[in-house]
């Protein structure tokens, strides 16, 4: 969290740049601009979280920053009270969890409030693992928890409605199995949740246009599937880039181990499996389907390094898979496996790329030291604004919006 805030922005950064008129009230939120398209998403969800941030932290991006990463956490401290609950005890191994969702490898989402997109739907899919690889006690609160999870990924856009799609049979199945135990509520809840997701989903594609309307260069589905498990291996930090193939191999190997384990759930085990085993098919799925649509942009692209936050949850999906249906043996050699790989690769993780933030820091710097020498904001906008806010003229409307209302860089002047 200390790293975060000390590479944080004093101001809204490129896309944020269409939020802050909305957060201090010049413009109206409304029901249209919360459904209207961000690129070739529609984030009705992230769009109230960040307006709920900025508004409570009046735009102090280290403070915004630090609430995100306050969601990883929460998130990896549920997620290994799941696993005690599951093991019956803590295991040192547990660490993998914050080595997943924690190392500083995820600079660019972790330093970036606009990165919410990213955030939110990695917490949600990672609580529902842990709810689908729980048995036992509290089962009917746990279930309506992941039916409203899921509900919350189709509403962070193409980021998280492959996913929550992905999971759409387990409410239907839960809907099934509560109405046959007599749990009549919960039932209703389910199935209701259901219909919600399939209605939201056809709507989410009414008027859709494509972020790009003419590709930079044409679409090859070999490409494609290449770009796709480059993804795909970002599931074990950003340094996948660096042991390419290997990193996408690597991924395969534990994918395939899953689907092995799963394969293997007895029937008693069935609802447990399937929920895991569509929650891993709908990261990968995710991960494809990102290579898929980042492909046109050229070699690499599926490296890009937020990716990495994105797939983390497989890691998660993976260690309950484990957890719940391998032998004692195996999964202490899996979670060693995994913690080993993961402590190596701590460090160059945190290194990929990150003297663009570095540069970026200081470049934020001198521009907060400016405003508060008082420089007109219209030598700012010259500048600085095409580096920040596109061009000079949105960069200067928005400043003077952020200083008429007290917020940003203009908070404590």
């Amino acid at each position: 969290m200390l790293f975060a805030i000390r590479y944080s922005y004093p101001v809204p950064y490129w896309d944020e740049s269409g939020y802050i008129h909305f957060v201090t009230g010049s413009q109206p939120v409304t029901l249209h601009w919360l459904w209207s398209q961000a690129n070739e998403h529609r984030i009705p969800l992230i769009r109230m979280i960040y307006l709920f941030e900025a508004r409570a932290f009046s735009l102090d991006q280290r403070l915004m920053n630090a609430a995100n990463i306050g969601m990883l956490i929460a998130t990896s401290g549920i997620i290994m009270l799941a696993l005690r609950r599951l093991n019956g005890r803590t295991q040192y191994t547990d660490v993998i969890v914050p080595l997943t969702l924690l190392n500083l490898g995820h600079w660019a989402n972790t330093t970036w409030p606009n990165q919410l997109g990213f955030i939110v739907p990695t917490c949600l899919l990672s609580l529902c693992a842990a709810g689908f690889a729980l048995r036992g006690r509290g089962e009917e609160r746990r279930y309506g928890l992941i039916a409203a999870a899921v509900l919350g990924m189709l509403l962070c856009g193409a980021n998280g409605l492959p996913v929550g799609l992905a999971l759409l049979p387990m409410l239907v199945w839960g809907g099934i199995a509560a109405r046959t135990a007599g749990r009549i509520r919960q039932a209703w809840f389910s199935f209701g949740c259901a219909l919600v997701a399939l209605a939201y989903t056809a709507f989410y594609f009414v008027g859709l246009v494509p972020a790009i309307p003419v590709p930079p260069r044409p679409f090859v589905f070999s490409q494609g599937l290449t770009e796709g498990l480059k993804v795909c291996s970002q599931a074990i930090g950003p340094f996948s880039r660096v042991l390419w193939p290997y990193s996408g191999i690597a991924v395969l190997l534990l994918f395939a181990l899953c689907l092995g384990l799963l394969l293997r759930a007895n029937r008693e085990e069935r609802f447990s499996a399937a929920g895991l085993g569509l929650a891993l098919a709908g990261i990968i799925g995710l991960g494809f389907g990102v290579g898929m649509g980042r492909t046109i942009l050229g070699p690499g692209a599926g490296f890009a390094v937020r990716y990495a936050l994105l797939m983390a949850p497989f890691l998660i999906i993976a260690v309950m898979i484990v957890d719940r249906f391998a032998s004692p043996s195996f999964r202490t050699f899996v979670r060693m496996s995994l913690l080993l790989s993961l402590s190596v690769l701590y460090w160059p993780n945190s290194q990929q790329e990150i003297g663009d933030l570095a540069g970026r820091a200081a470049d934020g710097k001198r521009l907060e030291a400016a405003v508060q020498q008082g420089v007109p904001i219209g030598k700012l906008a010259e500048e600085f604004g095409p580096r920040w806010m596109f061009n000079a003229d949105i960069f200067a409307a928005n400043m003077r919006d952020l200083e008429a209302h007290r917020m940003g860089v203009y908070w404590q002047r």
